[in-house]
């Protein structure tokens, strides 16, 4: 699986299941995964634009998994 294939796969799971995931891929890629973290965060805020995310969760939860993530 390519990079471009995991960052896609990535934002159809966030567009899916909103900012829990986004909060577990920010987590996923603080501990090491090499993820598009800078991507999906980018995207998170289109998505909040465009009100399929809420303004006021998304930051709060993308904030708690990538410093849980560089924490352990």
């Amino acid at each position: 699986m390519s990079a471009i294939d995991l960052g896609s796969l990535a934002l159809a799971w966030i567009a899916a299941y909103g900012a829990p995931m986004l909060a577990g891929l920010l987590f996923i890629g603080g501990v090491g995964l090499p993820l598009p973290g800078t991507l999906l965060v980018i995207a998170s805020g289109a998505f909040v634009r465009q009100n399929l995310l809420d303004s006021s969760l998304t930051p709060l939860l993308g904030y708690l998994g990538s410093i849980g993530g560089d924490v352990l």
